[in-house]
């Protein structure tokens, strides 16, 4: 029986040696998880749009502190979109609630004069 001790370890198997390939490259720049644009998002009335991305910021930046680089950059992307998505939508239908509400009024208010 042969014995073979890598790096402290009996058991070569155990040991993790770090490889140039699974480093990613110098100059990649850390992607971003877009986290505030999907909290403020979460003010909006569009609620099921806003939850997921603001899950996808989330998860975005979990995978990116798991050193998956791709997947944190293609969630952050998700996130953006919806959250972007999200605050369009509300703004819009707020908008839509004050026009109508004002318009309501000033049509109550023409038929008592």
């Amino acid at each position: 029986m042969r014995s073979v001790s890598y790096a402290g370890s009996p058991r070569p198997s155990l040991t993790r040696q770090p490889s140039a390939a699974t480093e990613g490259p110098v100059d990649a720049a850390k992607p971003n998880d877009y986290l505030i644009l999907a909290i403020l998002s979460c003010f909006c009335p569009l609620w099921p749009i806003n939850i997921v991305g603001l899950t996808f910021s989330l998860m975005s930046r979990n995978s990116l502190q798991q050193g998956n680089l791709d997947g944190a950059r293609r969630l952050g992307r998700n996130a953006k979109v919806l959250s972007i998505l999200s605050l369009v939508g509300g703004v819009c239908i707020i908008a839509a609630a004050i026009g109508l509400n004002w318009g309501r009024k000033y049509h109550e208010s023409t038929l008592w004069v």
